[in-house]
């Protein structure tokens, strides 16, 4: 966890306690601090990469506006008149709250980030597992209302980064993969907690040693990418929970990569007394290509049925609790990582719906199970307490 006040940023895995704002047209940076000599808040010209520049900006910022005691002096914007030096003439701009390592890339944080403690849940698994399909999934308000409904006092606040696309649409190979932003807030709207969820590419796994491109990729460098976000400093331990999301669908190609994946996690980050979950995604379709013998409830797949996992599955907690555990028997049951886990402190499968997309848009229709993982992740952290 980072306490309030501390930034990750989602991209490049800098921590930074600044309150950074930048403005991409102009390509001027700024830092927002608070003055105990006025009793409040400045802000000043500043360049990250350029000290002599900081001190000789050539020109003077002025807030127009008061910081709100709500934002903690970590507002999403700021509106600040620029005055070059030698001139009463006062240009009014816009910045954003944004990271000073990776400002040019335009890496704009969202709103409310850096408030409240910052606890960081990393997915990884295999190309096409549906880990961005499971976190648009979680972040969708028709989902969250669930929780809601089923009486619970905690609402969740989700907000897209900056560029973020609201559909479920595959991480591009190559890139960093996605990030989703949330923030918990109580009955009355208090915030208490700011939860990242960071998805690497499933490139960052070596592919099938039969594959006819294995040559393309560069799984060296999303190895990298992982250990830099994973990477422990004075005020990070690493992200606070691990997920693993894999297919319940087995595909041919995958079928015995878990374990090297689990492995190559191992090698980049210490998860050694870190909560860690399994996701399965796609268990519709497990429940229709492998339906329960009735005579066999312990067979390869057991226990999966429409009637066991209704399609509209609350969340209240009697049926939350022993849903939980039925998922988690069922995958031990089913998958050699899960049995590998099965025992560890702090481990638990899942058997999700992934609400893949229909046409352009993602099918949230009937979720099975889909906020199950979030629920015991912030029950884990002490965040959402479920007895």
């Amino acid at each position: 966890m980072l306490k309030a006040g501390t930034c990750i940023c989602p991209r490049c895995g800098k921590i930074f306690r600044m309150a950074y704002y930048y403005n991409a047209p102009a390509a001027i940076g700024a830092r927002l601090s608070y003055s105990r000599q006025t009793g409040s808040y400045r802000v000043d010209p500043y360049f990250p990469d350029d000290p002599e520049r900081t001190a000789n900006p050539g020109f003077r910022l002025h807030l127009t506006a008061s910081i709100s005691k709500e934002d903690h002096g970590v507002p999403h914007s700021i509106t600040v008149e620029r005055q070059m030096d030698g001139s009463s003439v006062r240009e009014e701009i816009k910045m954003l709250h944004s990271c000073p390592e990776c400002r040019l890339r335009n890496t704009v944080l969202p709103r409310n980030y850096g408030i409240y403690p910052l606890y960081v849940i990393a997915l990884a698994g295999l190309t096409s597992a549906g880990k961005s399909a499971w976190l648009t999934a979680i972040s969708n308000a028709v989902n969250l209302s669930r929780l809601n409904e089923a009486g619970y006092s905690l609402r969740f606040d989700p907000a897209e980064f900056s560029g973020n696309n609201i559909k479920a649409e595959p991480t591009v190979p190559g890139s960093m993969g996605k990030t989703t932003y949330m923030v918990v807030r109580d009955r009355e709207g208090r915030g208490k907690a700011g939860i990242l969820l960071r998805d690497f590419s499933g490139e960052l796994f070596a592919p099938p040693e039969d594959a006819p491109d294995r040559g393309t990729y560069d799984w060296q460098s999303y190895s990298s990418d992982w250990a830099t976000f994973t990477a422990k400093g004075s005020e990070y331990q690493g992200p606070d929970l691990f997920f693993i999301v894999d297919s319940a669908v087995k595909s041919e190609n995958h079928s015995d990569q878990e374990m090297s994946a689990y492995n190559t996690l191992r090698m980049n980050a210490d998860l050694a007394g870190r909560p860690l979950g399994l996701i399965l995604t796609h268990a519709d379709k497990l429940m229709e290509a492998h339906p329960a013998h009735p005579k066999d409830p312990t067979g390869t797949v057991p226990l999966i049925d429409r009637k066991t996992f209704a399609v509209n599955a609350g969340y209240r907690m009697r049926q939350l609790v022993p849903r939980m555990a039925l998922q988690n028997y069922i995958v031990v049951q089913h998958h050699h990582l899960a049995r590998y886990l099965d025992g560890s402190k702090n481990c638990r499968a899942f058997l999700v719906k992934s609400c893949e997309n229909i046409g352009n848009v993602q099918n949230f229709d009937n979720p099975v199970n889909v906020l199950d993982p979030l629920i015991w992740a912030l029950n884990t952290l002490g965040i959402f307490p479920i007895e």
